[in-house]
């Protein structure tokens, strides 16, 4: 089963009333049904679940910058997966790999 992480839940409901955020989810479709119950995604643009589009990582976050409107280099990719934040890396965009230790309003 999935948790949901309120620490980082609630700093995102309190960054998106300043910033463009949008949600990245690499997760196969009935993982996609459980997040979709339990977590609000009203306001984050935008919502991309890589199950809907069978695309590869790297084209995933392409197309995430692409309907957030932004160059990699104005992009900060947050993920509890140091593969994914090193493939964010490598196009340009700023990354943080997550770990319950991390005070994030320190990072950001």
């Amino acid at each position: 089963a999935i948790e949901k992480n309120e620490k980082i839940w609630n700093l995102l409901a309190e960054w998106k009333r300043q910033y463009k955020i949008g949600i990245l989810s690499d997760c196969p479709k009935d993982k996609k049904a459980e997040i979709l119950k339990w977590v609000d995604l009203t306001g984050f643009d935008p919502v991309i679940f890589s199950c809907d589009h069978g695309k590869l990582k790297g084209e995933l976050l392409e197309m995430a910058l692409e309907k957030l409107g932004c160059r990699p280099e104005e992009c900060i990719l947050l993920d509890d997966s140091r593969e994914k934040t090193e493939a964010a890396r490598r196009i340009g965009m700023e990354a943080i790999t997550y770990h319950e230790k991390l005070d994030m309003r320190l990072v950001i």
